[in-house]
Protein backbone atom coordinates (compact mmCIF):
# COMPACT_ATOMS: atom_id res chain seq x y z
CA UNK A 1 0.00 0.00 0.00
CA UNK A 2 1.45 3.60 -1.05
CA UNK A 3 1.72 5.89 1.59
CA UNK A 4 0.91 9.47 1.30
CA UNK A 5 3.33 11.93 3.66
CA UNK A 6 1.00 14.68 3.00
CA UNK A 7 2.98 17.54 4.97
CA UNK A 8 6.02 16.87 2.77
CA UNK A 9 4.11 15.91 -0.78
CA UNK A 10 5.12 18.96 -2.96
CA UNK A 11 7.79 21.93 -2.29
CA UNK A 12 5.64 24.41 -3.18
CA UNK A 13 2.34 24.82 -2.89
CA UNK A 14 0.70 23.59 -6.78
CA UNK A 15 -1.36 27.09 -8.51
CA UNK A 16 -5.34 26.80 -7.20
CA UNK A 17 -7.89 27.22 -9.46
CA UNK A 18 -9.35 31.24 -9.26
CA UNK A 19 -11.94 31.21 -12.00
CA UNK A 20 -13.31 28.43 -13.88
CA UNK A 21 -15.56 29.45 -17.16
CA UNK A 22 -16.43 27.79 -19.96
CA UNK A 23 -14.03 27.66 -22.64
CA UNK A 24 -15.71 25.79 -25.46
CA UNK A 25 -18.95 24.65 -26.04
CA UNK A 26 -21.28 22.56 -28.52
CA UNK A 27 -19.11 19.94 -28.67
CA UNK A 28 -19.99 16.00 -28.17
CA UNK A 29 -17.89 14.35 -25.65
CA UNK A 30 -14.95 16.02 -26.07
CA UNK A 31 -11.90 13.91 -25.02
CA UNK A 32 -8.26 14.87 -25.76
CA UNK A 33 -6.61 18.20 -26.36
CA UNK A 34 -3.04 19.03 -27.72
CA UNK A 35 -1.08 22.32 -28.44
CA UNK A 36 0.23 22.54 -31.86
CA UNK A 37 3.85 23.84 -32.72
CA UNK A 38 2.22 27.29 -34.34
CA UNK A 39 -0.06 27.87 -30.84
CA UNK A 40 -3.44 25.90 -32.10
CA UNK A 41 -5.66 24.02 -29.55
CA UNK A 42 -6.91 21.31 -31.01
CA UNK A 43 -9.45 18.89 -29.41
CA UNK A 44 -11.04 15.65 -30.07
CA UNK A 45 -14.65 15.34 -30.46
CA UNK A 46 -15.35 11.45 -29.57
CA UNK A 47 -18.92 11.62 -29.98
CA UNK A 48 -18.98 13.19 -33.63
CA UNK A 49 -15.31 11.89 -34.80
CA UNK A 50 -14.04 15.59 -35.57
CA UNK A 51 -10.71 17.05 -34.63
CA UNK A 52 -11.38 21.14 -33.42
CA UNK A 53 -9.34 23.87 -33.44
CA UNK A 54 -10.61 25.24 -30.34
CA UNK A 55 -7.76 28.10 -29.51
CA UNK A 56 -10.68 31.06 -29.66
CA UNK A 57 -13.16 29.15 -27.91
CA UNK A 58 -16.91 29.90 -28.28
CA UNK A 59 -19.48 27.87 -29.95
CA UNK A 60 -18.89 24.37 -31.99
CA UNK A 61 -22.00 23.11 -33.05
CA UNK A 62 -21.90 24.32 -36.56
CA UNK A 63 -18.22 24.93 -36.43
CA UNK A 64 -16.10 23.55 -39.34
CA UNK A 65 -13.60 20.94 -37.85
CA UNK A 66 -10.32 21.01 -38.58
CA UNK A 67 -10.13 17.26 -38.97
CA UNK A 68 -13.00 14.87 -39.78
CA UNK A 69 -14.25 11.73 -40.87
CA UNK A 70 -13.40 9.88 -38.04
CA UNK A 71 -14.78 7.63 -35.51
CA UNK A 72 -14.00 8.02 -32.20
CA UNK A 73 -11.21 10.07 -32.20
CA UNK A 74 -9.15 10.41 -28.92
CA UNK A 75 -5.24 11.20 -28.11
CA UNK A 76 -3.94 13.60 -30.46
CA UNK A 77 0.21 14.23 -30.63
CA UNK A 78 1.69 17.27 -32.63
CA UNK A 79 5.38 16.40 -32.64
CA UNK A 80 4.85 13.01 -34.79
CA UNK A 81 8.35 12.97 -36.81
CA UNK A 82 8.94 16.51 -36.37
CA UNK A 83 5.52 18.54 -36.59
CA UNK A 84 3.27 15.59 -38.03
CA UNK A 85 0.24 15.58 -36.05
CA UNK A 86 -1.58 12.24 -35.56
CA UNK A 87 -4.74 11.42 -34.05
CA UNK A 88 -5.58 7.83 -32.05
CA UNK A 89 -9.03 6.70 -33.54
CA UNK A 90 -10.29 4.48 -31.62
CA UNK A 91 -13.35 3.65 -33.01
CA UNK A 92 -11.54 2.00 -35.95
CA UNK A 93 -8.18 1.28 -34.08
CA UNK A 94 -6.14 3.18 -36.66
CA UNK A 95 -3.72 6.29 -35.69
CA UNK A 96 -4.30 8.56 -38.63
CA UNK A 97 -2.20 11.71 -39.84
CA UNK A 98 -4.55 14.83 -39.66
CA UNK A 99 -1.44 17.35 -40.41
CA UNK A 100 -3.11 19.14 -43.40
CA UNK A 101 -6.74 19.02 -41.65
CA UNK A 102 -9.31 18.06 -44.06
CA UNK A 103 -11.52 14.50 -44.17
CA UNK A 104 -9.90 11.19 -43.10
CA UNK A 105 -8.04 9.87 -45.88
CA UNK A 106 -6.68 6.19 -45.79
CA UNK A 107 -3.42 6.92 -47.09
CA UNK A 108 -2.71 8.54 -44.29
CA UNK A 109 -3.23 5.64 -41.70
CA UNK A 110 0.21 5.68 -39.53
CA UNK A 111 -1.04 2.51 -38.03
CA UNK A 112 -3.94 0.17 -38.11
CA UNK A 113 -6.07 -2.62 -36.32
CA UNK A 114 -4.65 -1.30 -33.21
CA UNK A 115 -7.81 -2.90 -30.70
CA UNK A 116 -9.03 0.41 -28.84
CA UNK A 117 -6.08 2.29 -29.85
CA UNK A 118 -6.57 5.60 -27.43
CA UNK A 119 -3.65 7.11 -25.96
CA UNK A 120 -0.42 8.12 -27.77
CA UNK A 121 3.21 8.89 -26.83
CA UNK A 122 6.61 9.01 -27.81
CA UNK A 123 9.02 7.43 -25.55
CA UNK A 124 12.85 6.89 -26.49
CA UNK A 125 12.47 7.76 -29.99
CA UNK A 126 9.20 5.46 -30.88
CA UNK A 127 5.52 5.74 -31.03
CA UNK A 128 3.22 4.10 -27.96
CA UNK A 129 -0.48 3.27 -28.07
CA UNK A 130 -2.78 2.31 -25.97
CA UNK A 131 -4.84 -0.61 -26.80
CA UNK A 132 -7.92 -3.04 -25.41
CA UNK A 133 -8.80 -6.05 -26.33
CA UNK A 134 -11.71 -8.44 -25.33
CA UNK A 135 -8.91 -9.83 -23.02
CA UNK A 136 -6.59 -7.31 -21.93
CA UNK A 137 -5.33 -3.96 -22.38
CA UNK A 138 -1.64 -2.23 -21.78
CA UNK A 139 0.79 -0.41 -24.51
CA UNK A 140 1.70 -0.68 -27.56
CA UNK A 141 4.25 0.03 -30.39
CA UNK A 142 2.72 1.70 -33.34
CA UNK A 143 5.26 -0.06 -36.23
CA UNK A 144 3.12 1.37 -39.35
CA UNK A 145 1.64 -1.53 -40.18
CA UNK A 146 -0.81 -3.93 -38.86
CA UNK A 147 -1.33 -4.71 -35.08
CA UNK A 148 0.16 -7.68 -34.37
CA UNK A 149 0.49 -9.93 -30.71
CA UNK A 150 4.51 -8.97 -31.41
CA UNK A 151 3.71 -5.22 -30.70
CA UNK A 152 2.68 -5.46 -27.92
CA UNK A 153 5.22 -3.72 -24.91
CA UNK A 154 3.55 -4.39 -21.95
CA UNK A 155 0.11 -5.97 -21.74
CA UNK A 156 -2.24 -8.10 -19.75
CA UNK A 157 -3.45 -5.25 -17.65
CA UNK A 158 -7.72 -6.68 -16.85
CA UNK A 159 -10.10 -4.53 -18.50
CA UNK A 160 -12.69 -3.21 -16.73
CA UNK A 161 -15.82 -3.16 -19.17
CA UNK A 162 -15.83 -6.21 -21.40
CA UNK A 163 -18.51 -4.25 -24.32
CA UNK A 164 -17.74 -2.10 -27.06
CA UNK A 165 -14.40 -2.07 -27.83
CA UNK A 166 -14.41 2.02 -27.77
CA UNK A 167 -15.92 1.73 -24.52
CA UNK A 168 -13.35 -0.35 -23.37
CA UNK A 169 -10.75 2.25 -24.42
CA UNK A 170 -12.51 4.96 -22.91
CA UNK A 171 -13.15 2.66 -19.47
CA UNK A 172 -9.64 0.76 -19.71
CA UNK A 173 -6.72 3.21 -19.64
CA UNK A 174 -4.03 5.77 -21.92
CA UNK A 175 -0.76 6.16 -21.47
CA UNK A 176 0.53 9.63 -20.52
CA UNK A 177 1.14 12.70 -23.23
CA UNK A 178 4.52 12.86 -25.21
CA UNK A 179 5.68 15.28 -22.75
CA UNK A 180 5.44 13.45 -19.18
CA UNK A 181 7.79 11.17 -20.97
CA UNK A 182 11.10 13.34 -20.27
CA UNK A 183 9.95 13.21 -16.81
CA UNK A 184 12.46 10.73 -15.45
CA UNK A 185 12.41 9.18 -18.51
CA UNK A 186 9.15 7.05 -17.40
CA UNK A 187 6.61 5.94 -19.70
CA UNK A 188 3.69 5.79 -17.14
CA UNK A 189 0.10 4.46 -17.73
CA UNK A 190 -3.44 5.60 -16.28
CA UNK A 191 -5.46 2.49 -15.60
CA UNK A 192 -9.01 4.01 -15.20
CA UNK A 193 -10.81 0.66 -13.62
CA UNK A 194 -7.40 -0.32 -11.29
CA UNK A 195 -7.65 3.64 -10.09
CA UNK A 196 -3.50 3.75 -10.42
CA UNK A 197 -0.64 4.74 -12.83
CA UNK A 198 2.29 2.40 -13.63
CA UNK A 199 5.38 2.84 -14.68
CA UNK A 200 5.71 0.66 -17.98
CA UNK A 201 9.17 1.80 -19.15
CA UNK A 202 10.74 -1.34 -19.88
CA UNK A 203 8.60 -4.29 -22.18
CA UNK A 204 6.83 -6.57 -19.16
CA UNK A 205 3.66 -8.31 -18.42
CA UNK A 206 0.89 -7.22 -15.91
CA UNK A 207 0.83 -9.20 -12.71
CA UNK A 208 -0.31 -8.54 -9.42
CA UNK A 209 3.30 -7.67 -8.30
CA UNK A 210 3.48 -4.90 -11.11
CA UNK A 211 4.69 -1.71 -9.21
CA UNK A 212 2.37 1.58 -9.07
CA UNK A 213 3.92 4.70 -9.27
CA UNK A 214 0.54 6.19 -7.01
CA UNK A 215 -2.89 4.73 -6.48
CA UNK A 216 -5.96 5.76 -5.26
CA UNK A 217 -7.36 7.50 -8.26
CA UNK A 218 -10.95 7.61 -9.07
CA UNK A 219 -11.60 6.65 -12.75
CA UNK A 220 -8.50 8.51 -14.21
CA UNK A 221 -7.76 9.41 -17.75
CA UNK A 222 -5.79 12.03 -19.51
CA UNK A 223 -2.03 13.31 -17.62
CA UNK A 224 0.19 16.31 -18.40
CA UNK A 225 3.31 17.49 -17.16
CA UNK A 226 3.84 20.99 -16.42
CA UNK A 227 7.28 22.35 -16.53
CA UNK A 228 6.87 25.27 -14.66
CA UNK A 229 5.67 23.25 -11.51
CA UNK A 230 7.31 20.31 -12.25
CA UNK A 231 4.78 18.45 -11.52
CA UNK A 232 2.17 15.72 -13.36
CA UNK A 233 -1.93 16.58 -13.61
CA UNK A 234 -4.41 13.96 -13.65
CA UNK A 235 -8.29 14.48 -15.11
CA UNK A 236 -9.96 12.42 -12.61
CA UNK A 237 -13.44 11.37 -13.49
CA UNK A 238 -14.67 9.84 -10.72
CA UNK A 239 -13.99 12.73 -8.56
CA UNK A 240 -14.75 15.17 -10.91
CA UNK A 241 -11.58 16.86 -10.62
CA UNK A 242 -8.03 17.80 -11.68
CA UNK A 243 -5.05 16.59 -8.97
CA UNK A 244 -1.37 17.07 -8.53
CA UNK A 245 0.70 14.44 -8.89
CA UNK A 246 3.98 14.66 -6.11
CA UNK A 247 7.19 14.08 -8.55
CA UNK A 248 8.49 11.18 -7.44
CA UNK A 249 4.94 9.50 -7.17
CA UNK A 250 4.56 6.36 -4.62
CA UNK A 251 1.80 8.46 -2.98
CA UNK A 252 -1.91 7.33 -2.66
CA UNK A 253 -3.99 10.09 -4.04
CA UNK A 254 -6.71 9.61 -2.19
CA UNK A 255 -5.21 12.53 0.46
CA UNK A 256 -4.00 14.37 -2.53
CA UNK A 257 -5.98 17.96 -2.55
CA UNK A 258 -7.26 18.91 -6.60
CA UNK A 259 -6.21 21.98 -8.03
CA UNK A 260 -9.62 22.35 -9.06
CA UNK A 261 -12.76 20.29 -9.16
CA UNK A 262 -16.44 20.74 -9.72
CA UNK A 263 -16.77 19.12 -13.22
CA UNK A 264 -18.53 15.95 -14.20
CA UNK A 265 -16.49 13.88 -16.34
CA UNK A 266 -12.91 15.38 -16.89
CA UNK A 267 -10.86 13.31 -19.41
CA UNK A 268 -8.12 15.54 -20.01
CA UNK A 269 -6.21 18.39 -18.78
CA UNK A 270 -3.74 20.85 -21.04
CA UNK A 271 -1.81 24.45 -19.50
CA UNK A 272 -1.57 27.69 -21.73
CA UNK A 273 1.85 27.84 -22.83
CA UNK A 274 2.30 31.46 -22.19
CA UNK A 275 -0.40 32.16 -19.15
CA UNK A 276 -1.35 30.95 -16.29
CA UNK A 277 -4.24 29.15 -17.42
CA UNK A 278 -5.47 24.99 -17.81
CA UNK A 279 -8.05 24.03 -20.00
CA UNK A 280 -10.09 20.80 -19.15
CA UNK A 281 -11.79 18.33 -21.61
CA UNK A 282 -15.72 17.57 -19.69
CA UNK A 283 -17.08 14.38 -21.74
CA UNK A 284 -20.56 14.62 -19.78
CA UNK A 285 -20.57 18.24 -20.22
CA UNK A 286 -19.62 18.87 -23.49
CA UNK A 287 -17.71 21.68 -22.96
CA UNK A 288 -14.04 22.54 -22.74
CA UNK A 289 -13.31 24.59 -19.12
CA UNK A 290 -10.99 27.54 -18.78
CA UNK A 291 -9.54 27.71 -15.25
CA UNK A 292 -7.74 30.53 -14.54
CA UNK A 293 -5.12 29.82 -11.80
Amino acid sequence: MLEADVSGMFPERPPWARRISVHAFGLLQPSHMEWTEDGRLLVSEFGRGNIFDITAGGDYRDAKPFASGLAHPAGILTNYEGSRIIVADTGRGEIVDITGGGHRLKENIVGSSIPGAYGLTLFRDKLFTAFSSETENGVARVTGGSFTEGDIHFGGFPNGNRNHPAYLSFMGACPTNWSTVAFNDRLLYVHSSLGAIYDVSEEAVFTADTPKFVEGLDEPLGMIYHEPTKLLYIADRGSGSVKPIPSGGEVNMRFVSPVATGFRRPSCVRFHPARSVMYVCDMAECVVWTVEL
